[in-house]
């Protein structure tokens, strides 16, 4: 078998998880560009921006764990499943209060901190799935493609979440993020 890290692609399961995964780490970090902007935009304060980013990556650390409990305990699908709904809820909600012309800083982070930590819940489960997905000899190519992920959107998600804030505004921008939320259950 081929040391190839896209090997994994080959699995319909794998490519629907991980362009998921792709979309949502690109969605990640479009919505931290654009309420962090608006942010910073109103306030000019470095310290709501930097709030703004707290609550993007801060539930990892704390909703994580109990979402590797509800992996352990449950169908690991099905919570994946509701985290992503959830994310995608708030994500809509989001993108409605932005479009109300609501601006105020604690309720945008508010929001983001709790999108966050929905998908931060599901976490557990989609890495959990992983090893149900391909053989053992792909397995470490697997976890390769959740490094490429998460770097994908690092870099496509600043670029994306600016043109399409200049382009259709933030409401608009965050419900193209909800809108592919919905359909990755």
């Amino acid at each position: 078998m081929s040391n190839h890290p896209f090997v994994p692609l080959r699995h319909r399961a794998v490519r629907l998880l991980w362009g998921a995964a792709v979309i949502s780490d690109i969605g990640t970090w479009v919505q931290l560009i654009v309420v962090g902007s608006l942010v910073a935009s109103g306030t000019g304060s470095a310290i709501q921006t930097g709030l703004v980013a707290l609550a993007t990556f801060m539930p990892q650390g704390i909703a994580s764990p109990i979402g590797g409990l509800l992996a352990d305990r449950f169908d690991r699908r099905r919570v994946f499943a509701t985290a992503l709904i959830a994310q995608a809820t708030v994500t809509s909600v989001l993108a409605v209060v932005l479009g109300a012309g609501v601006r105020t800083p604690w309720v945008l982070t508010v929001l983001i901190l709790v999108g966050s930590a929905a998908g931060a819940t599901g976490a557990p489960s989609y890495a959990a799935m992983q090893p149900d997905l391909v053989p053992p000899n792909e397995l470490m190519q697997m976890v390769s493609l959740g490094v490429y992920s998460w770097n994908s959107g690092r870099v496509l998600g600043p670029i994306l979440g600016s043109l399409l804030m200049l382009a259709v505004g933030p409401a608009w921008t965050i419900a193209f993020n909800a809108a592919p939320s919905s359909g990755r259950c």
